[in-house]
């Protein structure tokens, strides 16, 4: 059998896109599988002052079984790092303004989110769902 991931975008609005990202690696670790482009998003706001950018991230809730770790990442030439995960738990950055790119303008950053795992060993599940706010500019 092969790594298996199903990645579906649950709700799209003018303002938030939610994400879900399920796997099963019993291959191998999964080395920048894309989560979500700006091509994915159709549902943007017509009255926004500008286009869509990038995306910050609200919320993350998630299942990673051990010894595996998720990271999801910005892309760019030298991806950008947006949280780490393992076990299980939700992460809430709305308290502190939201997650945003440190650097929109770096080589190669082009708002996709991408995951990545680390520490595969045999049969592995993950289970992620992102609250990404879209940004426009």
């Amino acid at each position: 059998m092969a790594n298996r991931v199903a990645v579906t975008i649950i709700e799209e609005g003018y303002r938030n896109v939610r994400v879900s990202v399920a796997g099963v690696l019993d291959t191998a670790n999964l080395s920048a599988q894309t989560v979500l482009t700006l091509a994915n998003c159709t549902n943007n706001d017509p009255m926004a002052k500008g286009t869509l950018t990038s995306f910050a991230l609200k919320r993350a809730q998630y299942a990673v079984q051990s010894p595996l770790n998720v990271v999801i990442d910005w892309h760019a030439t030298a991806n950008q790092l947006m949280v780490a995960l393992c076990d299980s738990n939700e992460l809430d950055f709305q308290p502190s303004g939201n997650l945003q790119p440190s650097d929109t303008a770096a080589a190669g950053f082009n708002g996709t989110v991408e995951l990545a795992t680390f520490g595969w060993a045999g049969t592995l599940t993950f289970d992620v769902i992102l609250d990404l706010i879209k940004i426009y500019k």
